[in-house]
């Protein structure tokens, strides 16, 4: 294996082209298709994984955020998600997902199971115990620390960046590192059985490689390959308007997540505008009515940038086909609410390189990254689908419908070991933490009815004293906290 080409213009294809370069030695190109890649976001949030994805491409912080207009996200702050509680008659209540853990885990046991037993929730929401979520909550921001004794070092954080300019980003150093790069306004395909043998520009000129890598959003290259209907996974939500609002004096460290009537409102602050994606079924609300929600929400009458997309879950029955791996849109969007396409891509693009074989026939390798990719697919799909049925709406046709539509049985079991033990069922390739599932379950309203027998050999009254010791020490490191922008203005003067 030493020649690849790429085929598309997007994030997904100069990340994956500077990885194989970087780590694996290809002699990588990459053609450019024009309007392979029109549909794309503007903006992503990523998650803590990505840190690790930017220090194997040797990306530096600083200079990323310096070139994207990136800036720091500490969690998602959900409005008007959680469920009717018929007891309290309350419902629509918020809650802030922090990407750090909630509390502390004493004697080996989960924080979930003290919070449980001392009854904190009369006085305390699950959130007040986690310093990434009260940072976020007042706006603050500052790099964890490596101190262990220091709350601060439980935190952790991802990056909003802009889609363009981190496209831009990736697509310099794929070239630094030595990728070449050719345009086209279209190509054919010469294939030997399942395998493309070569591919054809619209000038003429042919190249040929040892394996090929669809980014286009369209799958160009897989489908000619393989013309084959793909599965499709389950969401009440078929059409997404995307549009800006100007930012705030303020950045937020959130992206926010709001339940609405006609669907879900994501808006995702950058330092100079804020993005804005409404989900939406468009049997249900047609496209001036959602145009007209997006303007009451945004409290404004021009909104900008405003345009349509429709949203395709189509995902392929063979992701690694031959010497084709399709990567990207066309590979499938098995949450578009939370998740994102530059996720998927880093993800893929390790996996790629983990399983990568020596020997030329890498039918075992192929096999196996499908495996694995269509188990992370079912696992970020379940929790769309759980997001959408534990949020209620009563009085909106759109949740009426989406509370309706089945769990599966995966995520029916996961909700059903919670509800009775406060613990959270492991699955593999599963790529949201234990932490997350708790944090969500918890700040949704899914409350388990038993905590872990062992807290009643313990001492309740050091475990009172520990619990408040947590909240003492996040208020009291809150205070002494810069402001998100005060500490991006900080790090990024000259």
């Amino acid at each position: 294996m030493k020649k690849v080409i790429i085929a598309g213009s997007n994030a997904t294809a100069w990340l994956t082209a500077h990885s194989l370069r970087r780590q694996l030695g290809f002699d990588v190109t990459v053609v450019e298709l024009k309007g392979a890649c029109a549909n794309g976001r503007r903006v992503e949030s990523l998650p803590p994984t990505a840190h690790s994805f930017h220090r194997s491409a040797q990306f530096n912080e600083l200079d990323l955020i310096k070139r994207t207009n990136a800036c720091f996200q500490l969690s998602t702050h959900y409005l008007n998600a959680a469920p009717f509680d018929p007891e309290t008659k309350k419902s629509g209540y918020d809650f802030v997902h922090s990407f750090a853990p909630i509390g502390v885990d004493f004697d080996g046991l989960g924080f979930q199971h003290y919070f449980k037993k001392l009854g904190l929730e009369a006085n305390n929401s699950f959130d007040d115990f986690s310093i990434g979520c009260q940072m976020a909550k007042n706006n603050k921001f500052v790099h964890p620390v490596s101190n262990g004794q220091s709350i601060l070092s439980t935190l952790e954080y991802g990056l909003k960046v802009d889609t363009l300019a981190y496209t831009e980003y990736c697509k310099k150093a794929a070239k630094q590192s030595g990728v070449t790069s050719l345009m086209a306004d279209s190509l054919t395909l010469n294939l030997d059985s399942w395998k493309i043998a070569s591919i054809v520009l619209d000038n003429g000129l042919t190249f040929t490689a040892d394996l090929y890598v669809d980014t286009t959003d369209d799958g160009l290259l897989h489908r000619m390959l393989l013309p084959k209907k793909s599965t499709q996974f389950s969401t009440p939500c078929s059409s997404v308007l995307r549009f800006t609002t100007p930012s705030n004096s303020e950045i937020s460290t959130n992206t926010r997540i709001q339940a609405i009537n006609s669907g879900i409102l994501k808006s995702v602050p950058l330092a100079d505008r804020i993005e804005h994606e409404l989900f939406f079924n468009d049997s249900i609300s047609n496209e001036d009515n959602v145009i007209a929600q997006a303007q009451i929400l945004s409290g404004s009458s021009a909104i900008s940038d405003s345009e349509f997309h429709a949203l395709d879950y189509q995902v392929p029955e063979t992701f690694w086909l031959g010497n084709c791996i399709a990567l990207g849109e066309n590979a499938g969007m098995p949450d578009p609410v939370c998740g994102g396409e530059i996720q998927l891509a880093q993800r893929a693009v390790t996996r790629i390189i983990e399983l990568f074989p020596a020997a030329d026939d890498h039918a075992l390798f192929a096999q196996e990254y499908n495996r694995v990719t269509k188990l992370e697919y079912s696992r970020l799909n379940e929790f769309q689908l759980g997001l959408f049925n534990l949020t209620h709406q009563q009085d909106s046709d759109f949740w009426q419908a989406s509370n309706e539509f089945p769990i599966p049985e995966s995520l029916q079991h996961k909700l059903a070991v919670f509800l009775q033990s406060g613990n959270i069922a492991k699955y593999e390739q599963d790529p949201k933490p234990v932490s997350f599932w708790l944090s969500f379950l918890l700040g949704i309203g899914v409350s388990p009815k038993h905590y872990d027998p062992l807290l009643d050999m313990l001492d309740t009254a050091q475990a009172e004293l520990k619990t408040k010791r947590i909240l003492e020490i996040i208020q009291k490191t809150i205070g002494q906290l810069p402001s998100h922008r005060e500490y991006l203005n900080h790090i990024l003067q000259p």
